[in-house]
């Protein structure tokens, strides 16, 4: 079983990696620059143990921001093309492609998104999109 600091990094790397111009933060910064970019946040996590054997179903969000600076329309596509559930540049395809985080956990998955609109994060606002992940670590 990974630990939730290992498997916060491993989702980060492997998303930073996978998706150009993308930066993923594996902990919640004070602020985030540069956009667009991904912030791993932990939502909840189930244990089981089978004969003294921990495993864990860890449920965490991907906060993907863009700038809302320039043309509103542009900000969107690019936000759409984050969270899309596959395709180039979409941060699902990277855990499609790479779904134990370089061997650090059975599996990650993207299972859906909500929250779409403006965040604020810091001082700066910005239009994003929470991406809800399951990981079996």
């Amino acid at each position: 079983m990974s630990v939730l600091g290992d498997v916060r990094q491993a989702l980060a790397d492997t998303i930073t990696a996978a998706v150009d111009n993308f930066h993923v933060y594996p902990e919640v910064p004070d602020m985030v620059i540069p956009v667009p970019c991904g912030v791993v946040q932990p939502d909840e996590g189930d244990y089981t143990y089978v004969q003294g054997e921990p495993d864990a179903l860890i449920q965490l969000s991907v906060i993907v921001l863009v700038s809302r600076g320039g043309e509103f329309a542009s900000a969107q596509a690019l936000l759409d093309g984050l969270i899309s559930p596959q395709g180039f540049g979409s941060v699902a395809q990277a855990l499609l492609d790479e779904p134990t985080l370089g061997d650090v956990v059975e599996f990650a998955v993207v299972t859906g998104f909500d929250r779409y609109g403006r965040f604020n994060f810091g001082q700066g606002e910005y239009l994003g999109a929470r991406l809800r992940m399951t990981v079996d670590a």
